[in-house]
């Protein structure tokens, strides 16, 4: 077991008491981020539909601890090697996983790519479901919490401070992923995971793109294994504009033609805020520039003309 550290400040808080709703939503965070941090390691997303594999539940079974006479949160941890023996034992994850870290670990990892300002280089260790679970963090600062921070405490100087200002990066961070879109790509098949059909592509520049292949692929991919591969599907993006993952619907040989004909996928274009569309309605503008305008004897053309003019 490992600990790490929740060392909060602000006057919503008093030594070792806490806020009820605060320590609920605060381990709610923890717990399901840590989840989500895991499995967007292993298969290119931090959710799915279904329930959640025992490994990560049992990885995220944490004790929890307020030390006396400070605000701190004290967090105990298994080692993912501890929690998911078994899984190991069947070598059926990627090199993405450390078994001797913990899911406290990768959550952290996640909060300071997050949190770090004006880097895009870590931006796959966040997808859009995660920075939406660390929002729910904004009831914490709500309720008097001026600052949290997650630490390792075996490690010095390890962690992350958030604020109810980091929260807002979240969100911005949110609006700037490209929505999903379909896409051809071609590189070497160099994984196959049968647990959640899951496999990883070489491209020929040097980048890996994880991929979730549908149950009938799992038949001919192990064929395909360690050869050239034509991956079409739907593709997710990260903030930055990378691809996260391929949601595979056809997976065949490759041409050597096809390498150079379908290089790795950018979005077609990034997601931009909508505030900039938002104007208010006055008494001269929108709907209320249209009613009373039109009596209801005007011809075609002149409603054509006064529709000109208010454009």
């Amino acid at each position: 077991m490992k600990t790490a550290e929740i060392r909060l400040q602000g006057p919503g808080v008093t030594g070792d008491i806490v806020d009820a709703q605060v320590l609920r939503t605060l381990l709610s965070v923890v717990i399901d981020g840590s989840r989500q941090a895991v499995r967007l390691r292993t298969e290119g997303r931090s959710t799915a539909r279904g329930p959640v594999p025992g490994w990560m539940e049992a990885s995220t079974a944490f004790r929890v601890k307020l030390r006396e006479g400070s605000t701190v949160v004290e967090l105990e941890a298994p080692s993912i090697l501890e929690a998911a023996q078994e899984e190991f034992a069947q070598e059926d994850f990627f090199a993405d996983i450390d078994p001797e870290r913990t899911a406290l670990d990768y959550l952290s990892e996640s909060l300071s790519a997050a949190a770090s300002e004006g880097s895009e280089e870590d931006d796959d260790l966040y997808d859009g479901s995660m920075l939406e679970t660390f929002m729910r963090l904004q009831s914490v600062f709500d309720r008097g919490i001026g600052t949290m921070e997650v630490r390792d405490r075996q490690v010095e100087g390890v962690g992350v401070r958030l604020s109810a200002g980091t929260l807002e990066r979240f969100e911005a961070l949110g609006a700037r992923i490209p929505h999903p879109q379909q896409v051809i790509t071609a590189g070497r098949l160099d994984a196959i995971r049968h647990s959640d059909r899951g496999f990883v592509l070489h491209m020929p520049g040097g980048a890996r793109i994880k991929g979730l292949a549908k149950p009938e692929h799992l038949d001919t991919m192990p064929e395909l294994w360690g050869g050239d591969v034509l991956v079409s599907g739907r593709a997710h993006f990260t903030s930055g504009g990378k691809v996260q993952r391929i949601e595979a619907e056809e997976i065949r040989a490759a041409t050597e033609s096809d390498l150079d004909r379908w290089p790795l996928p950018e979005p077609v274009s990034k997601s931009k805020p909508t505030a900039g569309f938002r104007r208010p309605q006055g008494s001269r503008s929108g709907l209320a520039s249209i009613l009373g305008r039109w009596p209801g004897e005007e011809a075609d053309e002149e409603i054509v003309e006064a529709l000109k003019e208010m454009s």
